[in-house]
C-alpha cells in the first residue's frame, strides 16, 4: 500500500491541473499579448489565435507589421497565410518588402491566394536580391491569374547582379502557365516577335515539304 501511494497522489494532483492544450485565450487576452513589452508575449498572441478575431483583435495583429522583432512580424506573416479570411491585404504588401528574407517568403505564402496583391508579387520578382524570395514567388504565381502573369512577363535581374548563394534567379511563372494552357490564354495576345525575311527565305529554298511547321510559324510571325 505505500507503493501505490506515491502513484495515486500523482494523478489525483494532475487531475486537479487544468489542460490548456486545447484552449484558446479570450480575445482580450490575446490583445493583452499582442500590446505586451516582451517579444516572446506578442508572438504568442499570433501563435495562440486561432483565427476567430474581432476587428479590435485584427487591429492589434496587425500593428505587429512594424515590431521591431523579426520573428514577432514573421509569425504574422504566417497567421495570414493560414486564416486569409482576415483580409488585411494592406498588411501582406508591407511585409513584402520587410528587410528580413524569411518574413519576406512568409509574406509571398500569405499574398499566394489575393489576386489584388499578384501585381505585386510581380514587381517583387523583378527586384527582390534573394533568390528564395523569388522562388516563391514564381511558385505563388504560378497558381495565379493567367492574365496577370502572362502579360507581364517577369525579368531576370540585370546581369553583373550578384546573386546571394551563387543561386540563379527564379523562373519565371509565365512558362508553367503556358505549358498548362497550352498557348496564350484566349483573351490575351502573344507577344510580337521581331521578324526578319531571312530565316523565312532559307527554309523555304529547303525541299518542299520538309519543314512545313516551321516555315508555317514563321509566316505567321511575320504576318504580326
Amino acid at each position: 500500500m505505500r507503493r501505490l501511494a506515491p502513484a495515486s497522489r500523482s494523478r489525483s494532483s494532475n487531475s486537479s491541473t487544468p489542460s490548456v492544450n486545447n484552449t484558446v485565450p479570450d480575445p482580450g487576452s490575446l490583445i493583452a499579448l499582442a500590446r505586451s513589452d516582451d517579444e516572446v508575449l506578442r508572438r504568442a498572441a499570433l501563435l495562440l489565435c486561432d483565427g476567430n478575431a474581432d476587428e479590435e483583435l485584427l487591429e492589434a495583429l496587425a500593428h505587429s507589421a512594424v515590431d521591431p522583432a523579426s520573428v514577432v512580424r514573421q509569425a504574422l506573416a504566417q497567421a495570414l497565410a493560414d486564416y486569409s479570411w482576415w483580409g488585411l491585404d494592406h498588411v501582406v504588401a508591407r511585409l513584402l518588402l520587410d528587410p528580413d528574407s524569411d518574413v519576406r517568403i512568409a509574406a509571398v505564402r500569405a499574398a499566394r491566394w489575393r489576386p489584388a496583391l499578384e501585381p505585386r508579387l510581380v514587381e517583387r520578382l523583378k527586384t527582390d536580391d534573394y533568390w528564395r524570395t523569388r522562388q516563391e514567388i514564381a511558385r505563388a504565381l504560378g497558381h495565379g491569374t493567367p492574365r496577370a502573369v502572362v502579360i507581364h512577363p517577369a525579368r531576370r535581374p540585370r546581369r553583373g547582379r550578384r546573386q546571394r548563394c551563387g543561386r540563379p534567379s527564379a523562373p519565371p511563372p509565365s512558362k508553367q502557365h503556358l505549358g498548362a494552357l497550352g498557348g496564350y490564354p484566349a483573351d490575351c495576345r502573344g507577344p510580337v516577335f521581331p521578324c526578319s525575311r531571312r530565316p523565312t527565305a532559307r527554309v523555304s529554298r529547303l525541299r518542299a515539304g520538309l519543314c512545313p511547321l516551321l516555315l508555317a510559324w514563321l509566316d505567321e510571325r511575320c504576318q504580326q
